[in-house]
């Protein structure tokens, strides 16, 4: 038996914590109009970063 190779994919990040934090920079960032995909895509890539 092999060891356990790790992932090359990033861990996936929770969506409540990803929903909190984009709203959380939405709010920051004045409440402006718009779809808030790019608040979303932020807190994703945050929170990949750190590791959550």
């Amino acid at each position: 038996m092999q060891p356990a190779q790790p992932s090359t994919e990033p861990a996936a990040v929770d969506d409540e914590k990803v929903r909190a934090l984009a709203y959380s920079l939405w709010e920051r960032a004045g409440r402006p109009a718009g779809d808030g995909g790019e608040f979303w895509l932020r807190a994703e890539q945050e929170l990949t970063q750190r590791g959550s």
